[in-house]
């Protein structure tokens, strides 16, 4: 795992400055710690921070094809390399390196940009093409590996993370306030946008090409062409547990130690249990909990499944002030802002395994692909309930949704019961209504949102699948945006921040794939969430993890935010400042931090996106990027 950037001038003569991209790689030294490379030929400089994974004497980027002609930097993972190297071999390529980089090179000469459809496992790589006047830029097709560009007239750029664009010195960090909404809305902002102006992310499962300063974005990967068949319970069951210890095996390959997340539900016990049974040693497990917490902690499932499986386990506990002061480290290391509140403990945790592994494996993915979330079984009652004649439902059912779920909670459901799904449904953490836009937002801002709502951005993703079921369509919808932009984009940033590696075998793509093929009925049966996963290792668990109640990485935020955080909350939002911003009404905020204070309603999710909005203002906007 690494972190990699570089320039392109369109003038030939335009020379790049090696000083130029040493700044840059030098912003993201966390992601490679180990060695770093840079090479400029005339117009073009690449640059590469290496995090030692795999072939530790040899790999050192960037590296080249035979006759120099080819030069490339990749951050990310290739797990069948070794396949892929003897086949290029065979076809008469020479590889002077055991590295998985050397083979991507290699497999760009021969198959040109068709190479990425080759590559089994997680990656941004870029390839500067000599011979034929050319940069390619790829993206894996899950989007594990992020990667920003810029361009203007002059020079376009590109890095893992935004802040190394930044220190380019060739554009500035504005922010971008069309998205503003978005952000407010789902929580994180779709790709190819980000919350900067000008600053562009390659979105999942697509490559760029530049040649004769023509830029060319083209998608290599299409979930939606993988149709669902029609075969017995059994038969996806056995094909699931073969494909998920595979990926399990291939994520395994390592020179470095590794171990792995538990927080005893079911994806990360799997991954550790099949971990387990792959390894010599007992595996490096890591769990977080919290301080005066008990019974919101999950440790005595993690503890449970570690006993079971015999792993070497430990803990990190978090307190609110460990929380609240590492809030700006997070937004510099995200880049952007993502209203995630697992981002801190998943950083925490890396920093924590640091001091014993280099990779991590997660649980990451499944919920998305098998049908996790609890909002799923919501969203298919209300397709339900909205077959209800309107008239009926408006005198009669209607009027008694606020008096049962409470003012916003029930404002926000009466709002959906009256939108089709397209517009209802924007992803799992998107539920900021029409209502409590009216009362937060400024007039400006309010229509804004209104000419321009998150719904109809994403509604391409939707028009995708027009012909699948419900709950497929939601599915897709997540792992085209809620997936890429908010949990894989917090998984990158949030263990890079510590040099730390983190796999997902549920999202190896020929995994991904397989579970598209799977009916709807055996991912949520009767309101049973991840069905087919519960019944395929509900025996390979400790008794009761399979089908105990998902929490994930929960953290304690309404509790913390009704006590010690509280007025810390209160002096940052309604600072000077930040009500200059001109975004939200200073009134409304103050009536929610009250409100969240005297415990009279639970606002806690919408306060943690305002602050985290703020920080991020504070570290990218206020100080031009130089925090830290």
């Amino acid at each position: 795992m690494c972190g990699i950037c570089g320039i392109l001038n369109f003038e030939n003569n335009d020379f790049v400055n090696q000083e130029t991209l040493k700044r840059m790689s030098a912003a993201m030294r966390h992601r490679g710690p180990d060695e770093d490379g840079y090479y400029t030929r005339k117009n073009t400089g690449l640059a590469h921070k290496r995090l030692s994974i795999i072939d530790l004497k040899s790999g050192r980027q960037p590296i080249f094809n035979e006759d120099e002609t080819c030069c490339i930097a990749f951050n990310g993972e290739i797990y069948n390399f070794k396949e892929l190297r003897e086949s290029l071999i065979n076809r008469g390529h020479t590889l002077k390196t055991a590295s998985d980089t050397e083979v991507i090179v290699h497999a760009y000469e021969e198959y040109g940009a068709e190479c990425v459809k080759y590559l089994r496992g997680m990656f941004c790589f870029a390839v500067a093409d000599f011979a034929k006047n050319t940069l390619f830029l790829a993206r894996d097709r899950l989007g594990k590996k992020p990667v920003y560009y810029y361009y203007d007239d002059k020079r376009f750029i590109f890095a893992s993370e935004a802040k190394s664009i930044f220190k380019s010195g060739m554009v500035k960090p504005e922010v971008n306030r069309e998205f503003i909404d978005e952000f407010m809305s789902l929580g994180y902002v779709t790709a190819p946008h980000t919350l900067f102006k000008r600053i562009n992310k390659l979105p999942a499962g697509s490559y760029l090409i530049i040649k004769d300063n023509e830029i060319i974005i083209k998608e290599y990967w299409f979930l939606n062409q993988h149709r669902v068949t029609d075969l017995p319970l059994e038969d996806y069951k056995s094909r699931l547990s073969a494909l998920l210890k595979e990926a399990v095996k291939y994520r395994m390959i390592s020179d470095v130690p590794l171990g792995a997340f538990l927080s005893g539900g079911i994806d990360s016990s799997i991954i550790v249990g099949l971990m387990s049974g792959l390894s010599s040693q007992p595996v490096k497990t890591f769990s977080v909990g919290y301080e005066g917490l008990d019974d919101f902690s999950e440790l005595k499932y993690a503890k449970e499944v570690a006993r079971h499986f015999n792993t070497d386990h430990r803990e990190i506990i978090l307190s609110p002030v460990n929380f609240y002061d590492a809030i700006a480290g997070m937004a510099w290391h995200l880049d952007e802002p993502i209203s995630d509140q697992a981002c801190i403990p998943l950083w925490l945790m890396a920093k924590e395994s640091k001091k014993y592994v280099t990779v991590l494996l997660s649980g990451e993915g499944s919920d998305e692909l098998l049908a996790g979330y609890p909002i799923y079984a919501l969203m298919r009652g209300i397709e339900s309930y909205r077959k209800i004649p309107k008239l009926f439902r408006s005198a009669f059912t209607d009027p008694l949704i606020p008096k049962i779920f409470g003012e916003r909670k029930g404002q926000k459901y009466l709002e959906w019961v009256n939108l089709p799904l397209e517009k209802r449904y924007l992803g799992d953490m998107a539920d900021l209504s029409t209502w409590i836009r009216a009362k937060l937002y400024s007039k400006d801002l309010l229509n804004g949102a209104l000419s321009s709502p998150a719904s109809e951005r994403i509604k391409t993703h939707y028009d995708a699948v027009r012909e699948f079921d419900p709950l497929s369509r939601m599915q897709y919808l997540d792992v085209k945006t809620w997936l890429v932009d908010d949990l894989l984009l917090k998984a990158d940033k949030m263990t890079m921040a510590a040099s730390v590696e983190l796999r997902c075998p549920f999202l190896d793509h020929e995994l991904v794939e397989f579970t598209r093929a799977i009916p709807s009925k055996f991912k949520l049966k009767a309101g049973v969430t991840k069905y087919i996963l519960k019944e395929t290792f509900k025996d390979f668990l400790p008794k009761g993890i399979a089908y105990r109640k998902k929490r994930g990485f929960p953290v304690p935020l309404s509790s913390w935010f009704r006590g010690n955080l509280n007025t810390l909350i209160s002096e940052v939002l309604l600072d000077t400042k930040s009500l200059a911003r001109g975004y939200f009404n200073s009134s409304f905020i103050r009536e929610i931090v009250d409100k969240q204070r005297n415990k009279t309603e639970d606002y806690s999710k919408l306060l943690w996106s305002l602050l985290v909005l703020e920080f991020w203002h504070k570290v990218f906007i206020d100080s031009g990027a130089n925090y830290g």
